[in-house]
């Protein structure tokens, strides 16, 4: 992963976090929809990093401070994702393996 990569990620992270008129599960999904080829993990580390940014540079309104508390779960959780996708065999590398997992029915 290259820094520009990440910080990339990292900023569009954060304008949706930031931005209350988009589904939380929408900003992990536009990650992995624009990186398909970044790690998997790397969408977790783009949300981890953006809460990061936003709880370091931002006095928010409590309903901003709600949806970067709702992203570092989304970040967590896509580790488990990746767990689970690799405890069942399937591919696990990517975000547009998460994707897969994502959609599937």
């Amino acid at each position: 992963m290259s820094s520009q990569t990440l910080s990339a990620m990292t900023e569009h992270a954060v304008q949706g976090i930031l931005d209350p008129a988009r589904p939380l599960a929408q900003v992990q999904r536009e990650l992995a929809r624009a990186w398909p080829d970044a790690a998997a993990l790397e969408v977790g580390l783009a949300l981890a990093a953006a809460c990061h940014a936003i709880e370091q540079m931002y006095v928010f309104p409590p309903a901003i401070a709600d949806r970067v508390a709702q992203t570092w779960r989304l970040a967590a959780l896509i580790g488990g994702d990746v767990l689970a996708l690799q405890s069942l065999g399937r591919p696990h590398a990517t975000g547009a393996h998460l994707l897969d997992w994502w959609d599937a029915p």
